[in-house]
């Protein structure tokens, strides 16, 4: 059995003069070969002139195609006597917009690029844990020493609103300063129902080897959780 070189079968397929079992196989081979889709894109005003100037009667059949490289195509109009010529332009566009999407990757959309976890500025703190027995507040309060003073995080949990509140930093020297001020609406953070904790970011002039403690107060004085340093 001789086997065939589809590639060399693009003229004789448009001018339908390959039989069924050739005609197949080339339309299987077109799905992968992008070669005789570009081919028959360039013979294709060819037949038209070829089956002007032989004049078979038969319907016109005109697709409009997408090549390769994303440009849209009119196919021209082609009469042809043979039933099968209903579907090879129709075949053409579909394999010609598949191979476009896979080899310009105009179908296919990029991969979007891998999401990178933001940098946590207080990576380096230093951290301090406590809980206060009588209200059951939790904190952690992360301090990094700079050259202004000290950067603050509280992360404050167990707390119900509402309530008015205040980060105080007492200093080695008993001195009180109140760095931040906030809010907490019903029901609270960090409990039943409101899982996430309260955070709060604030800063001082006073150096970290002058902090002996922090507090977090209610503005009418009570106090919620103290945090030594």
């Amino acid at each position: 059995m001789t086997l065939r070189n589809e590639c060399t079968d693009t003229a004789a397929y448009l001018m339908g003069l390959l039989d069924e079992d050739e005609r197949h196989r080339f339309e299987d081979h077109l799905e992968s070969c992008e070669r005789c889709v570009d081919e028959m894109i360039e013979l294709s005003d060819t037949v038209v002139l070829l089956d002007e100037a032989r004049g078979d009667d038969g319907p016109v059949v005109a697709a409009a195609v997408d090549e390769p490289h994303g440009t849209a195509v009119a196919a021209p109009a082609v009469r042809r006597p043979r039933v099968w010529v209903r579907a090879v332009f129709g075949l053409a566009a579909g394999v010609l917009l598949f191979t476009a999407g896979l080899g310009a990757g105009l179908v296919v959309a990029p991969d979007p690029p891998p999401e990178v976890a933001a940098e946590d500025p207080f990576a380096e703190a230093e951290r301090f844990v406590a809980t206060d027995a009588a209200t059951g507040t939790e904190g952690t309060v992360a301090v990094l020493d700079k050259g202004w003073g000290s950067d603050i995080a509280l992360t404050l949990g167990n707390v119900r609103g509402p309530l008015n509140c205040e980060l105080v930093v007492v200093t080695t020297a008993g001195e009180e300063r109140s760095v931040a001020s906030w809010q907490v609406p019903r029901p609270g953070y960090g409990i039943a129902g409101a899982p996430d904790p309260l955070q709060v970011r604030a800063g001082t002039d006073l150096s970290r080897d002058q902090i002996a403690s922090f507090e977090v107060r209610t503005l009418d004085g009570a106090t919620l959780l103290t945090v030594p340093a």
